[in-house]
């Protein structure tokens, strides 16, 4: 169609506007390619099939040149737009002179995605600001996920019944009571059959002092002074014979119904200690499988996010708040932790000590000052010796060949290198400021695990038959409590022998205490000073035999 004179004239008008108007709009991160081009730049690139699976889901798109550049850098406000848009967040309309990303800044605030978390918006987003973003985005989803897994484990019915060694026989007794009219086989509405069972008791109770009265006696509770109830003989027999394991039952449901705001106790300060500390949300990225590492293990934290890289990091976040688990990359999570924290316990042992006990750690604790050394803890490291690739290998420092350990009443070397199935607890200190002592060094003792039966030299009961078995087989090389390793260049030549400031452990039946402390110490006599840098009970253990309870002892199944 031929246009008039008129026409072309406003085109020409128009033309130079429509161009400036292009300039301005923000097509470098966010335009969509006209027609929908193939992105040629897409084809064999690692991320192809997400980023073309995110196009399709309308909250990416290309380049008007038909390219998608999936190695460039992104911006925060770009990422944080494709967020907005993935979420599907209510995102307004720009007023007029706010900028584009306004209404997009808006969304992600009120939906608490996004608080000043980077240094510049408008510049490269580094892998740590996105860290922080995808964890506010994940945190609600993580943290149901943590206390189902503990409400169906740590606090599930068989563990609290686990406590109650005599609940079955107690209810078979109960539930032969004349009257009794309480299900105590339903155990997910705790509180109903708590009320139930206490209405029954408490009309029981006045059967209980009407048949004393009709008997020629006085009546009085259970609970009364052992003096006065053998004075009065007032305990009615009926009673007597149940109360005990009415207490047991009661005590059983209750503590069914206090477990979810148990758990809740564990976890809150954990996930309200999220969002700051930029090095913990890292952690906690890679702990939900939101970000991986960028190769050996590494996480580059200070590493800047491509567009390709973005897309598949919010296509996880979906994923993980849609309830998908998400795979982890290990090695990466262990050097996070450790530049959180300076340790990779957490990583190693997430269900033993508990993940939600990881900011318990108090590096500030770390730095140690007395008469006799001043310095600091390095690093705290668990090396499983039955992967070659376990991170913190490095930091043995000595050929594993040259390095063995003796079980106590053992008389032979025993190689470290040929030991499987345990790890091996390796850490790091600074020099020692006190140039007079520097034979002087640090001490960190993980107190609690590892301790063994053999450490039970007496109790309640006397000396545990257990102590005697487990010294037995020690006695013949098991390695069953955490045990000093020692370097020593050549066995025939006991003159390099020397002890090092690490040992190993077994990773089965492991014994502990009931705490767990990160202690440190000089171990010089008479140098009172002591810190402890991490302390708290465990979870992931249960009770070891009823005759040596009084010792705080308890055994892991097996240690993560």
């Amino acid at each position: 169609m031929l246009l008039s004179n008129r026409s072309k004239k406003l085109a020409l008008c128009l033309a130079p506007m429509l161009s400036l108007f292009l300039f301005l709009q923000p097509l470098g991160d966010l335009t969509m390619a006209a027609n929908e081009p193939d992105f040629s730049d897409l084809h064999g690139h690692w991320s192809e099939s997400v980023v073309r699976s995110a196009i399709a889901s309308g909250y990416v798109e290309g380049y008007e040149d038909g390219t998608f550049r999936p190695d460039k850098q992104i911006t925060g406000q770009a990422f944080l737009t494709m967020l907005a848009k993935a979420m599907q967040l209510p995102v307004g309309e720009a007023e007029q002179g706010s900028g584009w990303f306004a209404p997009y800044e808006a969304a992600v605030r009120e939906a608490k995605l996004y608080d000043n978390d980077y240094a510049n918006p408008t510049k490269a987003l580094t892998r740590m600001e996105m860290a922080s973003t995808v964890v506010r985005a994940t945190t609600p989803q993580s943290r149901e996920l943590l206390y189902k897994e503990l409400i169906q484990t740590t606090h599930s019915v068989q563990r609290i019944k686990a406590m109650f060694p005599s609940i079955d026989a107690d209810m078979a007794k109960l539930k032969k009571e004349p009257t009794m009219n309480v299900d105590l086989t339903v155990y997910d509405t705790p509180r109903k059959t708590l009320d139930e069972l206490r209405a029954w008791y408490n009309a029981r109770v006045e059967e209980y002092q009407a048949e004393n009265l009709a008997n020629g006696k006085s009546y009085c509770s259970v609970e009364a002074e052992d003096w006065f109830i053998a004075e009065h003989d007032c305990v009615n027999p009926r009673q007597a014979l149940i109360n005990d394991a009415l207490t047991r039952v009661d005590n059983f449901f209750s503590l069914l119904l206090n477990a979810g705001p148990t758990v809740n106790t564990l976890i809150n300060p954990y996930f309200n200690s999220l969002n700051t500390n930029a090095k913990q949300d890292l952690f906690e990225a890679v702990r939900r499988g939101l970000i991986q590492g960028t190769g050996n293990g590494e996480v580059s934290p200070n590493g800047v996010t491509t567009r390709a890289q973005a897309v598949v990091v919010i296509q996880r976040v979906l994923e993980f708040n849609k309830g998908e688990s998400l795979p982890v990359d290990h090695y990466a999570l262990q050097k996070a932790e450790v530049d959180w924290h300076q340790t990779n316990m957490f990583s190693v042992w997430p269900h033993f000590l508990g993940i939600y006990n990881a900011n318990k750690i108090d590096t500030a604790k770390f730095r140690f000052e007395s008469p006799w050394y001043k310095g600091e803890l390095t690093g705290y490291y668990i090396i499983d010796l039955d992967d070659p690739k376990s991170p913190y290998r490095s930091k043995i420092g000595y050929p594993l060949n040259e390095l063995y350990y003796k079980p106590q009443g053992y008389e032979k070397d025993i190689p470290l290198a040929k030991q499987k199935n345990a790890y091996l607890l390796v850490y790091t200190y600074s020099k020692n400021e006190i140039a007079a002592n520097k034979n002087v060094t640090l001490n960190a003792v993980f107190h609690g695990i590892g301790e063994g039966y053999s450490n039970l030299l007496y109790s309640a009961y006397g000396i545990p038959q257990a102590t005697y078995d487990q010294r037995e087989r020690m006695s013949k090389g098991a390695l069953e409590v955490y045990t000093p390793i020692y370097y020593l260049k050549n066995l025939s030549d006991r003159s390099t022998f020397k002890y090092l400031k690490f040992g190993v452990l077994p990773k089965e039946n492991v014994r502990m205490e009931d705490r767990i402390e990160l202690r440190l110490t000089t171990g010089v006599i008479g140098d009172s000073v002591a810190r402890k840098a991490l302390q708290f009970t465990p979870d992931g253990t249960r009770n070891l035999l009823p005759e040596i309870i009084d010792q705080y002892l308890r055994l892991i199944d097996k240690l993560d």
